[in-house]
């Protein structure tokens, strides 16, 4: 962090990160080769923890956030200012402003000149130099950039509450025993989700389980693999409000993918795809 530097390291700590050095941090460092100091990183959000553990090993990741009409990055960390909370500084010679409902208003010579042969799509979205990101986000006090959500995902739950549905993603797919997540929500009494489990990691549960030579359908319906989840899911999201909770959950045994039309070809979900593609399955949730 921007506020930690080498004057301000105590003896102890110092001693403390020579010996973790020589011992874990080199070995980790090498996977990645010796020389690699430095990696860019952007496409989807990252937990502040992954950043902070890179960071620790001496692989700093160049976080930060932008888009394909902005011919890519709008903001990144910087190596000798920045703040592993964030997506970093904003690019010089880019403008950033905060517009109605927090969106993220960019203005510079790196934006598009607008979507081939969709005269009306673009119209919407860019005037001059200046592009409607269709992301929310904020400035903080130290002029540091933040994305968090895209406007178009934000779901509003029919009891009137507004819900992350990248927060929670964010903070359950990091799970090693998540592969996927898809979160539901948007005008429904409540959250819920759809999860492909990380199969090959399960293994290590297997006898536990019980599911020791099952297929993966029949791991996807095996009442203890559900429990299982159930008790992760709920250590997960336990410091969440009882609003924002994915209640129920179903866990798929095929994963999301670009044959099966749920991702784009950047791998990201298709979230209204994915919907109207399991929406029978959805439904049964709420019945």
């Amino acid at each position: 962090h921007k506020t930690i530097g080498p004057n301000k390291i105590t003896f102890p700590l110092s001693l403390q990160h020579k010996i973790a050095k020589k011992l874990v941090l080199n070995k980790l460092r090498s996977i990645f080769g010796h020389q690699l100091r430095l990696t860019p990183c952007a496409g989807a959000a990252i937990r502040p923890e992954l950043l902070k553990f890179f960071h620790a090993i001496g692989l700093f990741v160049n976080y930060g956030y932008g888009a394909t009409e902005t011919t890519a990055t709008v903001a990144c960390m910087r190596t000798d200012k920045y703040d592993l909370n964030t997506c970093g500084s904003i690019m010089p010679e880019t403008e950033v402003v905060i517009g109605d409902n927090e969106e993220i208003i960019i203005t510079g010579e790196t934006i598009f000149k607008g979507y081939y042969k969709k005269p009306e799509e673009t119209a919407k979205v860019l005037e001059g130099k200046t592009f409607k990101s269709g992301d929310q986000g904020y400035i903080n006090e130290d002029g540091y950039f933040m994305m968090t959500d895209r406007i178009k995902d934000m779901m509003k739950t029919s009891g009137g509450k507004y819900i992350s549905p990248q927060k929670l993603e964010l903070l359950i797919g990091t799970n090693k025993f998540v592969e996927q997540i898809v979160v539901i929500g948007d005008n429904r009494k409540f959250v819920s989700a759809l999860i492909i489990p990380a199969y090959e990691t399960l293994k290590s549960k297997e006898k536990e389980l019980d599911i020791v030579g099952k297929d993966e359908k029949e791991i996807a319906e095996s009442k203890r693999v559900v429990e299982f989840y159930e008790n992760l899911i709920k250590e997960e999201q336990k410091d969440l409000d009882g609003y924002e909770k994915i209640k129920k959950f179903i866990i798929m045994p095929e994963a999301f993918s670009i044959e099966n039309n749920a991702l784009t070809n950047t791998l990201k979900i298709k979230r209204r795809q994915v919907t109207e593609q399991y929406h029978k399955l959805i439904d049964s949730m709420y019945q």
